[in-house]
């Protein structure tokens, strides 16, 4: 479900040169970004949010969390193993924010894998995009997916 502007000039202030998302460069936009996200996943009952064990995401996901008023976890790759930290899911829906999905290993499909492993009800994505795509993109797929 794309979300028109204001992502387009709120991007623009978090985009590094070479098309990096940098969350410290403009802390107030990404407030808003994750604001936004939020309002997107809030329609799918998001009971928790997880991202990957990156600053940038991390801040993302924070954010979102807050705004949604759930817990939010963290997702690792170590040593070649995927991980998760806390608790079990136990059927919770779970919203996976990242400002990318891209380059590996932040690809999404091993971590709504792992998280449907983990007890995972649904599995919702939230990505930020840097130019040329600037729109937020919210999908929803069954833990079994």
């Amino acid at each position: 479900m794309p979300v028109p502007s204001p992502t387009d000039g709120l991007l623009t202030l978090l985009t590094t040169p070479d098309g990096e998302i940098d969350a410290g460069a403009d802390p107030a936009a990404l407030e808003l970004l994750g604001t936004l996200v939020a309002d997107t996943l809030r329609a799918h009952a998001v009971g928790v949010v997880v991202s990957w064990n990156d600053p940038d995401d991390a801040v993302l996901a924070h954010v979102v969390a807050r705004e949604l008023g759930v817990p939010s976890r963290r997702a690792s790759l170590d040593l070649g193993r995927l991980e998760l930290d806390g608790p079990p899911l136990a059927g919770a829906v779970v919203a996976v924010v990242a400002t990318s999905f891209t380059p590996r290993p932040r690809a999404l499909e091993p971590l709504a894998r792992l998280l449907a492993g983990a007890g995972a009800s649904a599995v919702h994505a939230a990505r930020l995009r840097p130019s040329p795509s600037t729109e937020l993109d919210v999908h929803g797929r069954g833990a079994d997916a």
